[in-house]
């Protein structure tokens, strides 16, 4: 599941897909299906004629937040109500990532150590701050531990909708069934029964899964 999530990230629709929803959110009013038109054919040509562009840019959007879930949960064990209840918190300019990562270099300065500063939900009377290591590398190397990748693919992925609803969650989801938000009216911080539910889609899609199987994050 982690490699085939992995695999994802390195789409070459990725960054087209992530620019695109910039500029979908930047007009929510606005025809979506010509802004997505090119994007599809491009990209996902093999979809059935009845699949409209929209649909297919929406899918791939689904896709790609269950993917980095998946990811982020698998190699740092977060509960799905902590994953719920990552902010982003923007960018950090002087790191480029989103600022609820942090980096700290080790007591001999070999290695930097990536954490997620986020809010611990189980055994305490309400939620309090905790932090999660996702990984390391050496210093000064371009290297990125999986679950960083993936917080910063959905930090950019849906940063245009976050500002358009005024949300600070990290994890976003579309109030409407059909096509993308027309108004902030459409857009909310993702539930846990929601984010199951797109997992357990993506697990199946990608042949790690079976119908019958039934997921528990």
């Amino acid at each position: 599941t982690v490699n085939t999530a992995m695999a994802l990230l390195d789409e070459p629709w990725l960054e087209p897909l992530i620019e695109l929803n910039q500029i979908l959110s930047s007009q929510p009013s606005g025809d979506h299906e010509r802004e997505c038109e090119p994007f599809r054919w491009a990209y996902f040509p093999e979809t059935p004629l009845t699949t409209t562009s929209v649909r297919a840019t929406k899918d791939a959007v689904l896709r790609v937040r269950a993917a980095c879930q998946l990811l982020i949960q698998a190699t740092s064990a977060l509960r799905v109500s902590e994953l719920c209840g990552i902010k982003s918190r923007g960018r950090n300019k002087s790191t480029g990532l989103p600022a609820c990562i942090s980096i700290e270099r080790t007591f001999d300065d070999e290695y930097e150590i990536f954490s997620l500063n986020a809010e611990l939900f189980k055994h305490t009377p309400s939620s309090e701050p905790a932090t999660w290591v996702l990984g390391m590398r050496p210093t000064g190397a371009n290297y990125l531990p999986p679950p960083v990748r993936a917080i910063d693919v959905l930090e950019r992925l849906d940063s245009g909708w976050r500002q358009l609803a005024g949300k600070d969650a990290l994890l976003i989801q579309f109030t409407i069934n059909w096509g993308f938000p027309s108004s902030r009216r459409f857009v909310s911080g993702a539930t846990g029964d929601v984010v199951r539910r797109h997992q357990q889609r993506w697990l199946i899609e990608a042949g790690c899964a079976k119908e019958s199987d039934a997921i528990s994050t």
